[in-house]
């Protein structure tokens, strides 16, 4: 089976990258960021189970967005603000974790370093990783 064919969860991560970008740079200089699927897995039923590592890029940020599953991220390396709605800005550093419940808006601000970010997804198979949301 090709696990990039006709995946949402991948289509999601590869839409993620492609709304990342640096704040001073214009789209067409800005580095954007790697994801790499690292494992994979259909379950629990009616789930999928994505582990993927995103590099992103010093003073990138990612768009308001939320997930149809749970999420949880541990920072590598670098790091920056995390923002979940209804919940107080968060800094996160090497070392720490977050969750994010399903359906919850959030975004990431990164910080002056590249950010190296490991990430447990377990979304509603079907249907697409992500949504970005208007501010």
């Amino acid at each position: 089976m090709n696990p990039t064919r006709n995946n949402p969860f991948l289509i999601g991560a590869i839409l993620l990258g492609a709304l990342m970008s640096p704040v001073a740079a214009s789209a067409q200089d800005a580095p954007k960021p790697t994801k790499t699927l690292l494992a994979e897995t259909d379950y629990p039923p009616g789930y999928k189970t994505s582990v993927l590592r995103t590099e992103i890029p010093a003073n990138a940020q990612a768009p308001m967005h939320q997930h149809p599953g749970i999420e949880s991220g541990y920072i590598l390396e670098g790091g920056g603000t995390l923002s979940i709605q209804g919940m107080p800005a968060k800094e996160m550093k090497p070392g720490m974790t977050t969750i994010v419940n399903p359906g919850t808006p959030h975004w990431f601000k990164n910080g002056p370093h590249k950010t190296v970010i490991v990430s447990t997804y377990v979304v509603e198979k079907d249907k697409p990783m992500m949504k970005v949301l208007k501010p």
